[in-house]
């Protein structure tokens, strides 16, 4: 047998071994009587009156049905609380870019959403989310503006391209100074500074970054407080996305630490316009209130400083049909959560509903549930065999009312579609 012949051999019998690991691994969760009762339609969804930060996570990047929540869940949130700000886990220069096109700048829709840093968010959804903030606040006051944020920092060159509008407004010399210079150390796509230099190009931001402070008042007239607060934390992003790099070993506490540090800074600046609460928006392992997995932390350091004032809603799937990153293409795959709460859906006849947990442990059966571990599913943006051949590696094991407050389940979630690879 020539060894082509022995490899598909071998593939194949991995995809039958699969396929009957995730036939045998699936069991049909049984009815759950009180679900109906307690099963809520997104628009019933309230928040507590002292929550500061409104998570919501996704439990995989590549479905449509989570990308189309996060403007579904802002609209409603928009409509009944005081909030008008979206953090995004998302690039922090690139959104502040997509923020100035929301305000009503100009910019071309497809361009504007490449901003956002991941491929992922190439999709119409995000467009739509984008559309939407630009058409809200076509119509509506000064005050009641919807902005973006990001709180992601693992990109350069929209950070640089920030600053550089910035000293454009503030002063035409600096200005120029500055695009040379980064042009110089940084060149014009991201990453491709010299890790050799990580000492000067340092040194080079505080510079930046004490010209900002010592020039405050001066450049607030000019532009704004707000202005002038977002360049001065774009230096801090760029040192963040290079200790990320060269110091962290691209270390994923590093980061949610950082992304820790931006949502807090957002709560500051939305009080500056009056606003108590935002909403923030990432995968579910970056936004459980408990260590639900190694390697992702913010959620649990929110919880820990807001106590009651985060409110977390996870999402979860029965079956997803989801888009991953292969070998530099992108593939759909299908894996099942085997999440008893999500697969009460199909009883339902439905494919989504919203449950918060406060109102469902009014029911005994619904309470013990939500307070004993189970499986939900959980996917990032990677795929390996071994996730058909070992399905319990996409599945999280906690019991839900430890990692959230309230989750939206989806009965089937169907593949993103990203338009610009």
């Amino acid at each position: 047998m020539s060894k082509k012949k022995k490899v598909l051999v071998i593939t194949t019998l991995i995809l039958v071994v699969a396929v009957l690991a995730v036939t045998l691994f699936e069991k049909k969760p049984s009815k759950i009587d009180d679900f109906a009762t307690y099963a809520a339609d997104i628009g019933d969804i309230t928040i507590p009156d002292n929550v500061k930060v409104v998570a919501l996570g996704e439990a995989t990047h590549g479905n449509i049905e989570f990308q189309e929540l996060k403007l579904t869940v802002f609209k409603q949130l928009v409509e009944t609380t005081d909030i008008r700000a979206f953090a995004l886990e998302g690039d922090f220069g690139g959104c502040a870019l997509i923020n100035d096109y929301i305000q009503g700048g100009d910019g071309d829709i497809n361009e504007i959403t490449r901003l956002l840093g991941y491929r992922i968010y190439r999709t119409e959804s995000m467009k739509e989310l984008i559309e939407w903030m630009r058409d809200y606040n076509e119509n509506t006051t000064e005050e009641d503006r919807v902005r973006i944020y990001g709180i992601d920092i693992q990109y350069d060159t929209r950070c640089l391209k920030l600053l550089s509008n910035f000293y454009a407004t503030v002063d035409s010399t600096k200005a120029a100074q500055f695009d040379a210079e980064s042009k110089e150390i940084f060149g014009e796509e991201d990453d491709l500074y010299n890790p050799n230099d990580y000492d000067q190009i340092i040194s080079w931001l505080d510079g930046w970054g004490k010209d900002i402070e010592s020039n405050n008042e001066a450049y607030t007239e000019l532009t704004s407080e707000y202005d002038v607060s977002y360049a001065s934390r774009a230096i801090t992003n760029l040192k963040y996305y290079l200790d990320y790099r060269e110091k962290e070993n691209y270390g994923s506490k590093y980061r949610d630490n950082c992304m820790f540090e931006n949502v807090n800074w957002i709560l500051n600046e939305e009080g500056q316009f009056g606003r108590s609460c935002i909403m923030l928006s990432g995968h579910n392992g970056h936004l459980t209130k408990n260590l639900s997995t190694r390697n992702t932390y913010l959620g649990n350091q929110l919880y820990e400083e807001l106590g009651e004032a985060y409110f977390a809603i996870g999402t979860d799937y029965y079956y997803t049909n989801c888009n991953l990153p292969k070998n530099g293409e992108r593939i759909n795959a299908k894996f099942c959560s085997n999440d008893p709460l999500a697969y009460q859906l199909h009883y339902l006849g439905k494919n989504t509903a919203y449950l918060d947990f406060a109102k469902a442990r009014e029911s005994q059966e619904l309470s013990k549930l939500i307070s004993e571990r189970m499986s939900t599913g959980t996917l990032g943006e990677q795929y390996s065999l071994i996730m058909e051949v070992m399905p319990n590696t996409t599945h999280i094991y906690c019991a839900p009312e430890d990692m959230f407050d309230a989750m939206i389940f989806v009965y089937e979630a169907n593949p993103i579609v990203v338009w610009d690879k």
